[in-house]
């Protein structure tokens, strides 16, 4: 309505003006000078042939008009589509059919006014879902324009200078492919590097010398770079002759499998020559730092594991610890009976562990070195995280200090961050699944529930612990990545008071004795704001409240993380400001002692024997 004041919708949309004028208005506190900037949630300036179609102050919209605000490569593929299409460039009765204005990416620049007492009517959709569509649309991508948009949209690509990022989009071609379609196939020389634009494509190996069966490694969805291995594991950084100079060189590098499209799948595509000339160095090296199962799991010897003891039991089978022999590393082994591989459940947890950790390696992650199996179980070679979960310190020490809590929560956040960039969702953030190691740093593990979350992707499966539950999660409304950064503030305010924020009585004391349907239904209800502990309980620092505050926010579209900047929102934020996230990953910030709990250590011990016995 006229007099309605709209809040913030989040920074990531497209309106569609369905009745009435709508008025845009630049806000007069921010000077006109930054409207053509892009913020840091996408980069750099707004490329040229996007400033037509930038707002300015005063213009009216009205029915079939459009309004979009996003990152660089989204706003940039819409309005491609408007270049393109003669659907929006024919005129009617000398008046363009329809019009598109961006907000280059600052929506807080803008407001919205209806011009009449009668009201507008607009529909809303995330401009991110937008573009995922676009990207399946072949006429949009047969140009460099709509090629290089494409390209932006994708964040392998999207922090490839612009120069060096219009260049490629001449190189690159479109092209599809039917189900049954070989995008390359193994032991060979893949010729082309494809970005996988829409459908899925499965990699698979030999299964044995001697038989034509395949083992499925792994499924391939929209934003997945394929072929790129053997292209480009071989150029050398320094020495001469440099092979970029030659590309035809003969490769020492062969792809592992062969991957097949699923589907009917359109990709981008490099040819081996472009690819090692054109690709920067900060691309190929991103590039090779991608796993999958194919290259990441080799070929293992159960009887080249001494068992050393019991770290846990339980109804699936049990954890050891394990000793390689002759490197005399210690490796965490979970074995799995195939007594009960068979229940569906159990079975794409397997499938879904072994999947994210063949795929994604960081050093604040449970790593996987190797999978096998024998007549009576299967087996996952998982490094071993020596020390205590964080439920079990926090049961034992009441909560975690001040100090220790933003290096903690910055490890989490770090392996969110990678795992979102490869379009994993967690879904199981909690205390038991974040484990201390000897550095002192935190690990994530366990990831059985872990799913691939293609952009536009909603799940509905309700499953996680329920204290750590986003909304969307609890309602089955559909979620995405955002339902993690929900379950990390949950999980900080326990580090920071011993228990999580929903089972707070109006008195501020916990009651732990809160069923899971009473803690669902506070997780939901608006009404109810995040508390803190009264006294004695310390007061949260301003910090700690404002990430919080952010992270716990039940609007998905406003909390932190899921805005543009995703999670380079969290790590900017001011609770991490003495976190240098480049020595995070490097391993050189100086982690607190790991703390001591009583139990910690596994029960039983192991004798001498070795991994393949039933």
């Amino acid at each position: 309505a006229k007099s309605e004041r709209r809040g913030d919708v989040g920074d990531n949309w497209l309106l569609l003006i369905a009745e009435g004028e709508v008025v845009t208005l630049e806000r007069s506190e921010v000077t006109g000078e930054g409207r053509c900037e892009l913020g840091k949630d996408g980069g750099r300036r707004v490329t040229s042939f996007l400033s037509r179609f930038s707002a300015v102050p005063g213009e009216v919209l009205t029915a079939g008009d459009l309004l979009a605000v996003g990152r660089e490569g989204e706003e940039a593929l819409l309005a491609s589509l408007f270049i393109n299409s003669s659907l929006f460039i024919n005129s009617v009765d000398g008046k363009a059919a329809s019009k598109l204005r961006l907000l280059s990416g600052q929506p807080s620049l803008w407001k919205l006014t209806a011009q009449s007492s009668a009201g507008a009517r607009a529909f809303r959709v995330p401009l991110e879902k937008v573009s995922a569509l676009l990207c399946g649309v072949p006429s949009l991508l047969r140009t460099p324009l709509g090629i290089s948009s494409a390209l932006r949209c994708h964040p392998m690509f999207a922090q490839v200078d612009h120069k060096v990022l219009d260049k490629l989009s001449f190189s690159f071609t479109l092209d599809s492919f039917a189900p049954g379609g070989a995008l390359h196939e193994e032991g060979r020389v893949a010729e082309r590097m494809h970005i996988l634009l829409s459908g899925s494509v499965q990699l698979s190996t030999r299964h044995g010398v001697a038989t034509h069966a395949r083992r499925v490694c792994c499924t391939y969805a929209s934003g997945d770079v394929i072929g790129y291995r053997s292209i480009l594991a071989d150029i050398r950084p320094d020495p001469k002759p440099d092979p970029d100079t030659n590309p035809d060189l003969v490769p020492t590098v062969v792809e592992g499998g062969t991957a097949v499209a699923l589907s009917e799948c359109l990709t981008l595509c490099l040819d081996r020559s472009a690819a090692r000339r054109q690709l920067p160095p900060g691309l190929r090296a991103s590039l090779l730092r991608l796993r999958d199962e194919t290259i990441s799991l080799a070929p293992v010897d159960p009887a080249a594991y001494a068992v050393e003891r019991v770290i846990a039991r339980g109804s699936f089978g049990t954890v050891v610890a394990a000793r390689h022999r002759q490197s005399g590393a210690l490796f965490a082994v979970k074995k799995v009976n195939r007594s009960i591989v068979h229940e569906h459940v159990l079975q794409q947890q397997l499938l879904a562990e072994r999947a994210v950790l063949a795929a994604v390696d960081h050093p604040y992650m449970c790593g996987l070195h190797a999978t096998f199996k024998n007549a009576a179980a299967l087996f996952l070679i998982l490094e071993l995280c020596e020390g205590p979960d964080m439920y079990t310190v926090l049961q034992q020490h009441g909560s975690i200090s001040a100090a220790a809590t933003p290096v903690y929560t910055a490890c989490i956040v770090s392996a969110l961050s990678e795992l979102h960039r490869r379009r994993w969702a967690y879904r199981d953030v909690k205390a038991e699944n974040v484990v201390f190691v000897l550095s002192g740093a935190v690990k994530l593990v366990d990831f059985g529930l872990a799913v691939r979350t293609p952009v536009g992707t909603r799940h509905f499966t309700v499953c996680g612990s329920t204290e750590y539950m986003a909304p969307e999660v609890v309602d089955q409304v559909g979620y995405d990545l955002g339902a993690d950064w929900w379950s990390l503030g949950c999980l900080v305010y326990e580090m920071a008071y011993g228990f999580t924020p929903w089972i707070l009585d109006p008195s501020g004391r916990p009651n732990f004795g809160l069923s899971d349907t009473a803690i669902s239904q506070r997780i939901v209800d608006a009404s109810r704001p995040l508390a803190f502990p009264a006294p004695p309980a310390p007061p949260p620092t301003p910090p700690l409240a404002a990430l919080l505050h952010g992270l716990l926010r039940r609007e998905q579209a406003l909390r932190l993380g899921c805005r543009n900047c995703g999670a380079d929102a969290v790590k900017g934020h001011c609770f991490f400001g003495g976190i240098d996230w480049d020595d995070l990953i490097a391993g050189s910030v100086p982690f607190p002692p790991m703390p001591a709990a009583r139990g910690e250590g596994g029960v039983g011990g192991g004798g001498g024997g070795g991994l393949g016995g039933g």
